[in-house]
């Protein structure tokens, strides 16, 4: 994209038009913040913001884009009539080459951050529904992710603390049967059912 726009400005003689493909050049370069804000919304799980992104600022630049191509469209035509039929094939692949890549950087977009969104969002709920179940006592969670991403860092924090837990419930079952020979060790200094537990064997 910001080839072909770099070879119309070369091949622009009118300052107007020039100009106007130069503020095409920075609205592409602002097209893609939007995409790495996108991104950024996505990653987060911030689904509402990044279709909103999209639907707005992002569909509002594609179509000035879009907007500042087909005004030079018709700016053109008086001498694309005067051109051979080699020149006429030149430009339109030119326009349609722009109009292509831009709809196709759109839908990529569109699509990635559908794809990640739904990724996320299937781990959040696989994370939501064993944290429920702790929080209700069910210690037997174990959480499987395909996906080797930030989402998937958290389940494994969470597979490790529902397996601390269900050790901690074990010393704690042994203890309450009568043996006092077990020997609990807390996870840290902050731990505080693992030291609660090893200063009751201890009293």
């Amino acid at each position: 994209f910001e080839e072909t726009l770099k070879a119309l400005i070369d091949l622009s003689t009118d300052p107007a038009a020039i100009e106007q493909w130069q503020a095409v050049a920075e609205k592409e370069k602002q097209l893609i913040r939007v995409d790495d804000q996108l991104r950024s919304f996505v990653a987060s799980g911030n689904s509402t913001e990044a279709i909103r992104i999209v639907t707005g600022e992002g569909r509002r630049l594609m179509d000035e884009i879009e907007e500042t191509i087909n005004g030079r469209i018709e700016s053109n035509k008086a001498l694309m009539t005067k051109a051979d039929h080699d020149t006429d094939e030149q430009y339109a692949s030119t326009r349609n080459l722009i109009l292509t890549i831009s709809g196709a950087a759109l839908l990529l977009a569109v699509g990635a951050a559908a794809w990640i969104a739904l990724g996320i969002n299937n781990g959040l709920r696989k994370i939501q529904a064993a944290t429920a179940a702790v929080a209700i006592g069910d210690l037997n969670q174990n959480i499987e992710i395909k996906t080797n991403d930030e989402i998937k860092d958290l389940v494994d924090t969470i597979n490790v603390m529902t397996g601390n837990l269900r050790n901690t419930a074990s010393i704690a079952d042994q203890i309450a049967n009568g043996d006092l020979t077990v020997t609990p060790k807390p996870l840290s200094d902050k731990d505080t059912l693992g030291l609660s537990l090893a200063s009751m064997v201890e009293r």
